[in-house]
């Protein structure tokens, strides 16, 4: 295991991206990296696990999506014309047997310090952001993950204590989600709470984006066929998204406003429809600190 301990333990990280900006060929850093991602909604079950999370690095930009979604949103892309019929063709009924996964997706614009966190929770929410640096804190510990030479680090950031693996080996400053900002791609990491994981399960090359423009395309002119889509800044996008997850009538109401999502309990009696618990990545508390 390689031991690198001319690092200072607090990476002066923004002198050190610049510097590997300029020393590394564009190419190494187009690469598309597949994650596993398993989460937590409810503290007192177990963890929903998407084993097909992909990360795509090119340009300067990175797009954290799921498989699933992308399949999803391509048959959907030609399944319906210019008036939102659906075309009888074979697209169309693959459609219908395919079902999304995640419903979120994490845009990040390295060059700008941008990123943009799309949902799609019967709505699509669109939320716009600064990047912020993590103030990553170099560990002394070392270990192989998925095959690479990691070192770890922590960092406080988003309102969440995390604890991330990077080697050297793959140099890009990616990771999943809006984990990022290392010498080394970001391989696995987990929160203190043991909430969020994300482990890399393989690399490889990539040519071109032609997903990420495909699928952030599609998400802002998805209002052609639909109305529903809203675009925020991050706080009010996380804020509107959290309530429609946890309050279903609400995310109908958006769509036909005065709907209320009604179901009978056990008494016969009409209540509202419970949502199930949903954790926000970033949690709520963060933004109240936030102006």
């Amino acid at each position: 295991m390689r031991n690198n301990h001319s690092l200072p333990r607090t990476l002066c990280l923004f002198a050190l991206l610049a510097f590997l900006c300029q020393v590394l060929p564009a190419e190494a850093q187009n690469l598309r990296c597949t994650y596993t991602h398993q989460k937590k909604d409810d503290p007192e079950k177990g963890y929903k696990n998407y084993k097909d999370m992909l990360l795509d690095v090119c340009d300067g930009r990175s797009l954290f999506y799921n498989e699933r979604d992308f399949v999803y949103d391509s048959l959907f892309s030609i399944s319906f014309d210019k008036n939102g019929s659906m075309l009888k063709n074979e697209a169309a009924e693959q459609l219908t047997r395919t079902r999304s996964a995640l419903h979120w997706m994490t845009e990040m614009d390295y060059p700008d310090g941008t990123f943009t966190q799309y949902y799609k929770f019967l709505q699509t929410v669109i939320g716009n952001g600064t990047l912020e640096m993590p103030a990553w804190q170099l560990m002394d510990e070392f270990k192989e993950i998925s095959g690479y030479a990691c070192r770890n680090l922590t960092a406080h950031y988003l309102g969440r204590d995390w604890t991330a693996w990077f080697t050297e080996e793959v140099p890009s400053q990616a990771g999943p989600w809006l984990l990022w900002g290392l010498p080394g791609l970001i391989v696995e990491a987990r929160d203190a709470d043991n909430y969020i994981l994300f482990k890399l399960t393989s690399v490889e090359p990539l040519n071109d984006n032609h997903r990420a423009v495909f699928l952030t395309d599609w998400l802002r002119s998805y209002t052609n066929k639909s109305p529903n889509v809203y675009e925020y800044d991050i706080k009010e996008a996380e804020a509107v998204y959290t309530k429609m997850r946890s309050d279903i009538s609400f995310a109908a109401h958006m769509s036909n406003p005065g709907t209320k999502v009604m179901t009978k309990d056990e008494t016969g009696k009409m209540v509202p429809v419970q949502a199930p618990p949903y954790l926000p990545m970033i949690p709520t508390e963060y933004w109240k600190n936030k102006k």
